[in-house]
């Protein structure tokens, strides 16, 4: 409990409602903060984590300082202990106060239930196996016990074909700790660690269709195989037409290599003209014309004018082939080669 009082800082120009000018004093209390008393959830179940409690609570955690089981993996029933900082201002609802009380402290109880698996088996072959449900996938390890219509217990590998059968899944050593197999409403068998019968029979390989696998229902595996096949076959043909064009973008390339590697100008299907024989025949005949005495002078001054002629067309000839060589351009024979500034 507190008290205050209160003054007026100017009684001559101001005074209360009452018109008084005295001082007031009054009295407040502050009252201790009640807080909910901590439960655990009830259906924290097993995962394969760690389960901190204290994230569970719903509390603010800052008040109290905790000790004891508030992080546990495995199946089973734990306690934990929390202890108020402040005892003077916090105490818990409809308990005694625990300031009062002088311990300040509070234990709470809670615990893992077991991972529970309910009967769902795969029948698809010819003898049924129990499937685990996925999000217990690694953390769990079962086996199979085939019992005959005797009730004898029989290796897998002695059962006949055309003969009735049951099996059961169990847990393997160790596993029992954390699961327990249960009937399809959920409750735990009387054996946890053993599931409930299920009957079968070999024929010839295969299994009679059974409530497991509604054969009824559509299989969805089979609704997506069209789809998968058709995906499949785009992917051949897209792969086949790919190695096509890059073959023929190949050939191509390998065409214009060749054409660009050819000689230019193309070598002639005619053989080259000898200037230097025609000039020793030309020679030759002259000599024979000068060496001849039959006074036949005619002939020779025809001939010296076509010699004249014949040596006037070698020696364009010799011009043009001299141009070829040195411009490296292909100039036919007979055409006329006209210098750069000539015309």
């Amino acid at each position: 409990i507190y008290t205050a009082t209160a003054e007026l800082y100017d009684t001559a120009n101001t005074t209360w409602d009452d018109g008084t000018t005295d001082s007031v004093t009054f009295t407040f209390e502050i009252v201790t903060r009640m807080l909910e008393r901590p439960k655990a959830p009830e259906d924290i179940t097993y995962n394969g984590k760690e389960i901190d409690i204290l994230e569970k609570l719903g509390i603010d955690i800052s008040l109290f300082e905790a000790s004891g089981d508030t992080v546990k993996k495995d199946a089973g029933e734990y306690t934990f202990t929390l202890t108020l900082k402040d005892n003077d201002n916090y105490a818990f609802k409809s308990e005694v106060s625990l300031a009062e009380e002088g311990t300040g402290s509070i234990t709470v109880a809670w615990s893992i239930q077991k991972a529970k698996l309910k009967p769902t088996w795969n029948a698809s072959g010819a003898i049924p196996s129990f499937s685990i449900p996925s999000e217990y996938d690694g953390l769990v390890e079962i086996e199979h016990e085939y019992i005959d219509k005797d009730g004898n217990t029989v290796k897998l590998e002695e059962l006949v074909s055309g003969e009735s059968y049951k099996v059961v899944a169990k847990l393997k050593e160790g596993y029992e700790n954390n699961f327990e197999f249960t009937d399809s409403e959920g409750n735990v068998l009387e054996t946890p660690a053993m599931s409930e019968e299920k009957p079968f029979e070999i024929n010839n390989g295969t299994t009679p269709p059974s409530e497991d696998t509604k054969p009824n229902e559509p299989i969805e595996k089979t609704e997506r195989d069209p789809l998968i096949i058709v995906s499949l076959c785009f992917s051949i043909a897209t792969f086949f037409i790919g190695i096509g064009l890059f073959i023929a973008v190949m050939i191509l390339i390998a065409m214009r290599k060749n054409d660009n590697n050819a000689t230019y100008p193309p070598t002639s299907q005619y053989e080259e003209y000898d200037d230097e024989d025609e000039y020793e025949d030309d020679d030759d005949e002259e000599d024979e014309d000068e060496t001849d005495g039959s006074g036949r002078e005619g002939e020779a001054s025809g001939r010296e004018a076509n010699d004249g002629d014949d040596k006037e067309d070698a020696r364009g000839r010799d011009e043009i082939a001299a141009t070829n060589s040195e411009s490296g351009r292909y100039v036919p024979d007979g055409a006329v080669v006209i210098a750069e500034g000539q015309l």
